[in-house]
């Protein structure tokens, strides 16, 4: 049987708020942008993306990992680096 105590509500809480957050801060113009710019590339890594913007790495990874979902950009290791790149 599993008994909530106070740290696992609270981390719980944390996760649904940020979830919230991300999805109010990131708007889908920048998304759109970002998806063209990745479209254009051959292959861009995080790093890429947060410089071409100007936004955060943290929002990038945001923003490319809602690209994964939809199955629109793939993603390949190439070792410890990330690269993204468009589905064809």
């Amino acid at each position: 049987m599993f008994r909530c105590n106070k740290t696992v509500t609270f981390i719980y809480t944390k996760v649904l708020w940020r979830s919230d957050e991300m999805s109010n801060e990131t708007s889908t113009d920048l998304v759109k942008q970002v998806e063209e710019y990745i479209h254009t590339e051959e292959q861009v890594s995080i790093q890429d993306v947060a410089k071409q913007f100007n936004i955060s790495r943290y929002r990038t990874n945001g923003i490319l990992g809602m690209l994964v979902g939809a199955g629109k950009v793939g993603v390949k290791e190439i070792g410890p680096v990330k690269v993204h790149y468009w589905r064809r």
